[in-house]
């Protein structure tokens, strides 16, 4: 009899094994594919946990993150999951020029980046596939930026009275708080707006306000910063809350910018004479109907991108950083006098700032050069993609990675720069008091891909400083001062909010 009740219970038993046998295979198989890696020469790093990787590893600045496991573990050339994308990190500037520079061929393509290709896909030279047409219309571009828009005797010109334009505004802010950090994406907007746009706005323009607080919120807005990063990086989190409401809000600025290059572009049709081409739109609009290649996207759509591009790399990389000199500024005095000597001895109260006399102002230079190093406005830059199966430095990059360039890694890395956490504008001075230049500090990358306002940016940066400190001794407005630790961490790193004081000297 209990026999039989024990024999009428074998299927369910049977049954139950069967499933933890199915179980415990599925995860035996799940572990199998998730720790495997493309190659045995594969660089070596964490793998996180199923389905989503490394996400829950980051802190609130992956750079560090990934250079910190880099430095402990696994060396300059590491890989990690990424979401289910196997993505390779490079952490030191020799990782870097190897992949970028040497190898350029094989590391310059781009994949799909999910933030940005949403709404534009490839469109735009930023997002371009790498291929003769991306050589070929960067060529262009270079072209018309260095003989129309960045030839460095014009380029001074153009700075230099749009600083004495904002000298003069700011002169009509100075009875109270100031906030800079808004203003000068006024500055620098106008710079690019008149390179690309081919024209110039009045500080009290609300429609060119209204555009560039739109730009600045992109990445900028407490809301949605971190979670804008952490799309940047993982492309799948935009589908889910909240990510998803941030992508939308996202996309929507987004939308509004590409609406407002395409009225520009819009402008510019109606206007066009071919013997008078004024601005990088122009330029856009002759090429496609006299230029020679009939296989490049000469589209509205490719052009509203690329004026995109210009527009927000061109306003948002030169207005953060010199929010970043004020604020290490205010909290480094002592580097005040030294600068405002030497600025006085080159210049005076009304010589034009020029970057011919550079060697004249070595600490100004170098306080300029250390505060790009210490604050790497883009850590991550933007996502590569590996177009072949390649070595590099002894591991095996497969066709079809993703490959992230740390700049923070490289502009913060031990071996290049000791105390590389310590703001030390000295380091960047020789035994002869002469500035050094420094081809390792990569704010705007390198290779194929490097940034192609950095002329124009470096020019920005040393013209309005100097003037900003020519005409003005610069307070914090409220104690204590906003410290340089604290920071707006997205795809951009930006200060937190800050106001301080004008003081005229003159």
């Amino acid at each position: 009899m209990l026999s039989q009740t024990l024999f009428s219970y074998v299927p369910q038993i049977s049954a139950i094994f069967s499933f933890w046998n199915l179980l415990g295979l599925a995860a035996t198989l799940l572990y199998f594919f998730w720790w495997r890696r493309p190659h045995a020469k594969f660089p070596p790093g964490p793998r996180g946990v199923p389905l989503l990787g490394v996400v829950p590893y980051f802190g609130p600045s992956p750079g560090v993150d990934l250079k910190k496991w880099s430095v402990e573990k696994y060396g300059p050339v590491m890989s990690a999951r990424f979401g289910r994308d196997e993505v390779v990190i490079l952490n030191t500037f020799d990782a870097i020029n190897q992949a970028l520079v040497k190898q350029s061929a094989s590391f310059s393509d781009r994949p799909w980046i999910e933030l940005f290709c949403g709404l534009t896909k490839h469109d735009g030279l930023v997002l371009m596939k790498y291929g003769d047409a991306f050589k070929a219309q960067k060529h262009f571009a270079l072209k018309f930026l260095r003989d129309k828009g960045i030839a460095r005797r014009q380029i001074e010109d153009v700075l230099n009275d749009e600083g004495d334009r904002f000298v003069e505004f700011l002169k009509t802010k100075s009875s109270g708080p100031v906030d800079l950090k808004t203003y000068f994406y006024w500055l620098t907007g106008n710079v690019i707006s008149q390179t690309a746009l081919g024209k110039r706005h009045d500080y009290g323009d609300k429609d060119f306000i209204e555009l560039l607080d739109v730009m600045r919120m992109l990445f900028t807005d407490p809301r949605d910063a971190t979670n804008i990063g952490l799309i940047n990086l993982f492309g799948f989190l935009a589908k889910f809350p909240p990510f998803a409401t941030t992508m939308k809000r996202f996309e929507g600025r987004m939308q509004f910018i590409l609406d407002k290059m395409q009225d520009n572009i819009d402008d510019h049709k109606k206007k066009f004479d071919p013997n008078n081409i004024d601005d990088f739109i122009d330029a856009f609009l002759y090429e496609r109907k006299f230029g020679k290649r009939t296989d490049l996207d000469y589209s509205d759509t490719h052009l509203r991108a690329f004026c995109r591009d210009l527009f927000v790399a061109g306003s948002e990389t030169s207005s953060t950083t010199l929010s970043w000199l004020i604020l290490h500024l205010l909290n480094y005095p002592e580097y005040e006098k030294i600068i405002v000597k030497e600025i006085d001895e080159a210049f005076g109260s009304e010589g034009l700032p020029t970057q011919s006399k550079k060697e004249d102002l070595p600490m100004t230079c170098a306080f300029i050069q250390e505060t790009m190093r210490t604050k790497t406005l883009a850590p991550l830059a933007v996502l590569h993609l590996a177009s072949n199966d390649t070595q590099l430095m002894g591991h095996v990059i497969p066709k079809g990675a993703t490959v992230i360039p740390n700049l923070y890694g490289a502009n913060m890395d031990p071996k290049d720069w000791p105390n590389p956490k310590v703001f030390n504008p000295r380091r960047h001075i020789d035994e002869n008091g002469k500035f050094v230049l420094s081809n390792k500090i990569i704010p705007f990358s390198v290779g194929a891909r490097f940034c192609l306002g950095e002329s124009l940016a470096r020019a920005e940066l040393f013209v309005f400083f100097v003037k900003m400190l020519q005409k003005f001794r610069i307070r914090p407005a409220v104690d204590p001062i906003p410290s340089i630790s604290e920071e707006v961490i997205s795809v951009v790193v930006s200060p937190v909010d800050f106001k301080v004081t004008l003081e005229s000297r003159n």
